[in-house]
């Protein structure tokens, strides 16, 4: 069904992504882009198999082709680390802490998990607040019990980009946009020129 294509969608523009993340480079795709990825990746016959071509016709394709040409502008690196944090009670102190890194440019969070941008790697400062912020609940918890409960090790990830493309539909049709700046909700890390 629909929302299964969309999760095949999904699952292949990760291995895309992180293949551009070691190029260094940002990738978003629209939701528009992926409904059209996945009704062109769908068959009544044949499934989604078409769909990893489609794929790489329609972006991987053009991707290498623009990364070889040097066609998406660079700009000065930002940092992107993500945490997924399974005690969302700390959630709120986290973001509140992480956002007073004198380099972080933001930090949201989306369910369990935590996404900060930031001018500097910040991966340690980060995972240093997650077990601080989990040390502090569950010693809190443990005082009832007197039961001392272990922290499990946060898992952050971090990678850096200095190019940003939005893989967009215009005309019925994929599309490759480069940016010349890293948009952060109200904030932007300008191009070098």
């Amino acid at each position: 069904d629909e929302a299964q294509i969309r999760k095949i969608v999904d699952l292949m523009l990760t291995t895309v992504n992180n293949q551009l993340a070691e190029k260094e480079i940002k990738l978003e795709v629209t939701d528009v882009a992926k409904d059209l990825l996945g009704n062109k990746g769908y068959d009544e016959v044949f499934g989604a198999r078409p769909l990893r071509r489609v794929i790489q016709n329609t972006v991987e394709d053009k991707l290498s082709e623009a990364v070889l040409r040097g066609e998406y502008p660079r700009f000065e690196r930002v940092f992107e680390t993500n945490a997924a944090i399974k005690k969302p009670e700390v959630i709120p102190g986290v973001v509140k802490a992480v956002r007073e890194i004198p380099d972080t440019l933001s930090a949201e969070s989306s369910g369990d998990t935590l996404t900060v941008f930031s001018t500097k790697s910040i991966k340690f400062d980060v995972e240093k607040i997650i077990k601080d912020q989990l040390q502090d609940l569950l010693k809190g918890e443990a005082e009832g019990t007197n039961k001392d409960k272990e922290i499990k090790e946060p898992r952050v990830t971090e990678n850096s980009y200095v190019s940003y493309v939005i893989v967009d539909v215009k005309d019925n049709e994929i599309v490759l946009e480069p940016r010349d700046n890293f948009v952060l909700s109200s904030l932007a890390v300008s191009a070098a020129k």
